[in-house]
């Protein structure tokens, strides 16, 4: 299990047989971060279970049509993988995407949604695992922000902060 810490971006991998996900999560905790799991993978040399990481080769559809569009004020693309029988994916759709100060912030971005049904290959080439997983790529298609699982709309607005564009 990997776990990514706000902000500091730290991942601390440990043996779940030996420290369990709680005592782990409440050791960051102790030291003053506000953890999340980002994911948890067995390991393995593929490196699409290394989060943040792409498949090396072309980047598919429709990301790569949204890598070429032309917007200056979007200098990094919001990547929502999602798909239609996701309930957590649908959360974000009403929660996140319909909050304003939400909606506010992500005009710098340019929005994505991959419908992981119709695009594995997308899914596949950036790692994703579970659903709802929102990436935050720069216009080279480069991995800057994985989020998996629900997110509030605050906790998204502060990670995007983090990241720079306004």
């Amino acid at each position: 299990m990997t776990i990514h810490a706000e902000r500091d971006a730290f991942t601390v991998a440990f043996d779940s047989a030996r420290v369990g996900t709680d005592a782990m999560l409440a050791a960051v905790k102790k030291l003053g971060y506000r953890p999340r799991v980002a994911a948890s993978s067995l390991e393995s040399d593929d490196p699409s279970d290394v989060p943040g990481a792409a498949v090396p080769g072309e980047i598919p559809e429709p990301i790569r049509s949204a890598l070429t569009r032309p917007d200056p004020r979007e200098r990094f693309l919001l990547v929502d993988f999602h798909a239609s029988w996701c309930a957590p994916c649908k959360v974000i759709e009403r929660i996140i995407f319909s909050n304003p100060e939400t909606m506010a912030r992500l005009e710098a971005f340019a929005p994505v949604k991959v419908d992981t049904d119709r695009f594995p290959e997308a899914a596949k080439h950036f790692g994703v695992k579970a659903l709802p997983t929102l990436l935050v790529l720069d216009r080279q298609g480069t991995v800057l922000y994985r989020h998996v699982g629900p997110i509030t709309p605050k906790q998204l607005v502060e990670d995007l902060d983090s990241l720079g564009p306004k």
